[in-house]
């Protein structure tokens, strides 16, 4: 399916429509019963999910009052969804970390640790916290890298034309599957004629392109899971499988990602990434998470904040935290 890449999002059709109904790929319904999970909606208009705002066809043993709360809260979260998406964008621009700074002014726990942060990473670029965060801060960062590395471009898209027919071969739906492949090799074959950072911004800024990365990050996820359930089975809670966890965690969009995801994805594109973990543990730094745990060189490094990611770049002059620092995963 050919898409031009220099058209507005109308271009790429909503994501929602191509994954219904096909395979284990669950519809990019939302978590609309808890409000810290609004956050997680952007993009996607409720009523184009299948998640009801009437009272229609609920039971005359309900309460009115209790349909009414309902619409409330789903009018309450889409009211925070259309904030963020009005004043976050996507992939934000490159800044010093002196907003990180403020933001935790008050916290002394946090602000020391960034006093510390800032003596190794001199500038940041925020993500939007839609439980995609991750994935976006991911592919943002290696194609910048890749732009930068024409080599890294050469294979990476190599791994991504080759990974459809072992998509395939896994059970996931030709026509759907095949939609999101195809325009991810277009926008890696774009940036190999047109490789500017101003290019790759406004891809993954493009509410279309970008979902599409997103959702064809998953799959991958997904399939490297499924490849080797025999391993990752023991790490899974619950007593799910590892399809039952890649259908309910991994593929449905809006999923944060977590250690298991991470491993995956960096393991099957062998991209190493370092995580800096910062939170209100006893170290005064944030803790530096490697994948693969042996990674000395990592190509992406993220700063991870209880439920958000955001991306980090390391000051020119600065060793360890990732490159020859103590890392565990």
């Amino acid at each position: 399916m050919s898409q031009n890449l220099g058209e507005d999002e109308q271009v790429v059709p909503d994501a929602v429509n191509l994954v219904s109904g096909s395979r284990g790929l669950p519809d990019l319904v939302l978590d609309t019963g808890m409000v810290n999970k609004a956050a997680e909606m952007t993009e996607i208009d409720l009523t184009q999910t299948g998640a009801c705002r009437t009272s229609c066809g609920v039971p005359a043993s309900v309460p009115q009052t209790t349909v009414n709360q309902d619409e409330l809260i789903l009018a309450q979260e889409q009211k925070i969804v259309d904030e963020i998406k009005a004043s976050t964008p996507m992939i934000g621009s490159k800044t010093d970390l002196k907003p990180l700074q403020q933001e935790f002014a008050n916290d002394l726990v946090y602000s020391s640790k960034v006093d510390q942060l800032q003596k190794l990473y001199s500038h940041m670029r925020r993500t939007r916290p839609d439980g995609n965060c991750f994935l976006r801060g991911f592919i943002f960062s290696y194609l910048e890298h890749c732009i930068q590395h024409r080599d890294e471009l050469t294979r990476f898209k190599k791994y991504i034309v080759d990974s459809k027919e072992e998509l395939f071969a896994l059970g996931f739906p030709k026509f759907t599957t095949e939609d999101f492949h195809d325009t991810f090799v277009e926008v890696l074959s774009d940036l190999e004629s047109s490789s500017s950072l101003d290019r790759v911004e406004s891809i993954i800024n493009d509410a279309g392109l970008s979902d599409y990365l997103v959702v064809y990050l998953r799959l991958l996820i997904s399939a490297h899971l499924q490849k080797n359930a025999d391993f990752f089975t023991f790490f899974i809670e619950g007593g799910r499988t590892v399809e039952e966890f890649c259908k309910q965690e991994v593929e449905p969009m809006y999923r944060e990602c977590d250690h298991l995801h991470i491993v995956a994805l960096t393991t099957a594109l062998a991209v190493p990434v370092c995580v800096l973990y910062m939170d209100r543990g006893d170290s005064d730094t944030a803790a530096p998470h490697c994948f693969p745990e042996d990674a000395t060189k990592p190509l992406i490094y993220l700063l991870y904040r209880p439920g958000h990611y955001d991306v980090l770049y390391k000051a020119e002059d600065a060793t360890g935290a990732g490159g020859g620092a103590s890392s565990e995963s």
